[in-house]
């Protein structure tokens, strides 16, 4: 009976997900950490899904307790450092390796006020920011070893993004 529902579980989110076979062993707690529980394996633009999802997240956290947020945000920075350190060594694709994006999108809205609206601007830029990968973005993918770049081209952009929805925030138009 457990192997059947286990079954019937892997043929549902291989229909969205690709997800290797091995994510289905217990040992594999580094794996299931850096693709954020899957999410990493979504078939159609797994980094741009997973920003979605932190951005909800996100939003849900912030609306209860903004230092509950901070506290989420430096925790997944911290273990997405530590996480892509061990899984850069393996064999998994860098797109399935998404806690970069969840951190990247949490600094992204991190002080921006509670603004619905401002978070959504946070998502578009640093998805534009993470897609394009300019001047010291790119740099960054580049500078680092393997594990510790895969995080920082995304802090960054996080940041960035952080300070423009600040910047854009203060022109009377964006406020509603």
């Amino acid at each position: 009976m457990k192997q059947k529902l286990l079954d019937l579980l892997k043929q549902l989110l291989n229909k969205y997900f690709d997800l290797p076979e091995k994510f289905f062993h217990q040992d594999n707690k580094y794996l299931i950490t850096a693709s954020m529980f899957g999410i990493g394996y979504f078939k159609k633009s797994p980094g741009t899904f997973a920003s979605v999802i932190a951005l909800v997240i996100g939003i849900l956290i912030s609306s209860i307790s903004a230092k509950l947020f901070s506290v989420v945000v430096i925790l997944c920075i911290i273990v997405g450092f530590f996480v892509c350190h061990k899984v850069s060594n393996e064999d998994m694709k860098t797109s399935n390796i998404v806690i970069d994006e969840f951190a990247g999108q949490f600094i992204a809205m991190m002080l921006v006020p509670n603004s619905l609206y401002l978070c959504f601007i946070s998502f578009i830029i640093f998805r534009i920011l993470d897609i394009k990968k300019p001047s010291i973005i790119g740099m960054a993918k580049h500078s680092f070893p393997k594990g510790m770049a895969i995080m920082m081209d995304d802090i960054i952009a996080g940041f960035i993004a952080l300070i423009s929805v600040l910047l854009l925030s203060t022109i009377d138009f964006l406020n509603f």
